[in-house]
């Protein structure tokens, strides 16, 4: 049962008994419960449930005690709602602490789903006493709290590190197979059996971390010039804050169902304008982006820091009006952003490589190179790439990308001897400083509960990745092409990654869907 959707329970001592032996079902029942009889108005019978629910805040698993400290929020809000923020607090330290030794970052992100209620009590707690600077923590706290951790790289395995090169080939072998019209049936059994090793095999190792970092404070941002947008989403509601000038305000955007039905037309009118530029689809597209605009952004010249939530996630930013032309920077938390930006730069060294499949690929791969006076590795293998990303601090990767939304951690870049995929990424030393991939929908992530991200481009964020360059919508080849160069030209005259990708997309003047993701 979900802990916010209470239901009709005839004999509630029938079923917690029913539960005997399974302590975490016993307590979630407890809390249901809770929330059953505070519907019927019930005080007492729910007090006496939150109070049993309650004591398993102090032994147990994790996940256990965590859901004891969500009890005694619930209990402490009904007479001090100071004190149940505070007790939220302990259960999400309880979580994190936890959450901090996992190596698998797909049971990092699933882990938070039980943040969840605790983040969103707090939050609660905030808006009712009407303090931004509270909802502000609160909002922090309830988005990718992965992102809240130093780095975390799993330990070395040589069982996984050999398991990598048998996916690649495979799926090497599958795809000439496909080409070639040959039978299929075993190699897809083959990849899917491999990747589920994979996967088995990431969740037995442990890591090392300094553990969860507190989320930065309003006041500790250093925005210059910028204005930070950061988006809540609570009770089928979206909210604002806006930070400028030190001064926080929050505000109500509107139905998450209105953003949803207008973001729905922004990526259809943008692949159907890479097809053919029809006049109705780019007037589509501009009366959606302006609405966008004017519900989403504050009435401002300056660059922009955008905080999304949900389906925000996936925006292509750049299509709206007020942000053509301008810097703008979208990061999965503040706390992020704060720590990229205040990370120390790296040497200025490049990096090119470019996959098979795509005829601008090579081209495009080629002129960036020349740009910054650097080789590119004709047929370049995954142990070419991976070997520029720990060394170089500026990556471009000009390949076929694809999003997993099934399988986020098989997420990957086409190359020439097959898929590089997250787990690859994750086990590198060291990521670049600034990553650009000139790749369909690889700026995506899969969104999980408690807003956290699984993809390449989180992957990259999470490593340590400073700042980020992907499309969130499929891209034509030759348009990209052109667009790399621009912004390629600018990093070379020494713009920021954000202004370098502005100033592109202006001069191109052509709708694309390039975010810069990070600081």
């Amino acid at each position: 049962m979900s802990a916010g959707k209470p239901c009709r329970i005839s004999d509630p001592d029938g079923m917690v008994a029913a539960l005997r032996g399974r302590p975490a079902a016993v307590v979630q029942a407890h809390i249901d419960l809770a929330l059953v009889a505070e519907r019927r108005r019930q005080p007492a019978r729910a007090v006496s449930h939150l109070t049993i629910a309650s004591q398993a805040r102090v032994r147990g698993p994790a996940s256990l005690r965590a859901r004891g400290w969500y009890a005694e929020a619930l209990l402490r809000r009904r007479t001090n709602p100071r004190s149940a923020a505070a007790a939220a607090r302990r259960g999400l330290r309880v979580l994190d602490e936890n959450h901090a030794a996992l190596g698998a970052s797909d049971l990092r992100a699933h882990s938070a789903m039980h943040r969840a209620d605790l983040a969103s009590l707090g939050l609660r707690v905030a808006l009712d006493a009407g303090r931004p600077a509270d909802v502000f923590e609160w909002s922090e706290r309830g988005r990718a709290s992965r992102f809240l951790h130093r780095p975390v790289r799993p330990p070395d395995d040589p069982e996984l590190a050999s398991l990598l090169p048998q996916l690649r080939a495979t799926a090497s072998e599958l795809e000439r197979a496909r080409a070639e019209g040959l039978p299929t049936l075993k190699l897809e059994h083959r990849q899917v059996e491999l990747e589920r090793q994979i996967k088995n095999r990431s969740r037995l190792l442990r890591a090392t971390t300094d553990g969860p970092t507190d989320p930065v404070r309003p006041s500790e941002l250093d925005l210059g010039d910028r204005v930070l947008v950061q988006f809540i989403e609570i009770d089928g509601s979206l909210l604002a804050l806006t930070l400028a000038n030190g001064r926080l305000d929050l505000r109500t955007v509107g139905s998450v169902r209105e953003i949803s039905d207008l973001l729905e037309r922004v990526p259809f009118a943008l692949r159907h304008l890479a097809r053919r530029p029809r006049p109705e689809i780019r007037n589509l597209l501009r009366a959606t982006a302006a609405k966008l605009d004017d519900l989403l952004l504050p009435r401002c010249d300056r660059p922009l820091v955008v905080v999304p939530t949900g389906v925000l996630h996936d925006v292509p930013w750049s299509t709206l009006p007020s942000c053509q032309g301008k810097p703008v920077v979208v990061s999965p938390s503040a706390t992020l952003w704060h720590t990229a930006a205040n990370r120390p730069a790296r040497p200025r060294t490049f990096a090119v490589a470019s996959g098979p499949g795509l005829p601008g690929a090579e081209e495009e791969a080629e002129a960036v190179a020349e740009i910054h006076q650097t080789s590119n590795p004709h047929n370049a293998t995954v142990d070419d790439v991976l070997k520029a990303l720990g060394t170089a601090g500026t990556v471009h990767l000009a390949a076929h990308g694809r999003l997993n939304p099934d399988n986020p951690l098989f997420s990957a870049l086409s190359l020439h001897d097959g898929p590089l995929v997250v787990h690859d990424v994750q086990r590198l030393e060291q990521v670049p400083e600034t990553v650009i991939m000139a790749a369909c929908d690889v700026g995506r992530s899969v969104v999980v509960s408690g807003n956290e991200l699984l993809g390449l481009a989180a992957t990259f964020l999470e490593r340590g990745a400073s700042r980020l360059i992907a499309s969130v919508v499929p891209v034509p080849d030759a348009e990209t092409k052109d667009l790399m160069i621009a912004v390629h030209r600018r990093l070379r005259d020494g713009r920021s990654p954000a202004l370098a990708l502005a100033e592109a997309q202006e001069e191109l003047d052509r709708p694309n869907g390039f975010v810069c993701v990070g600081a």
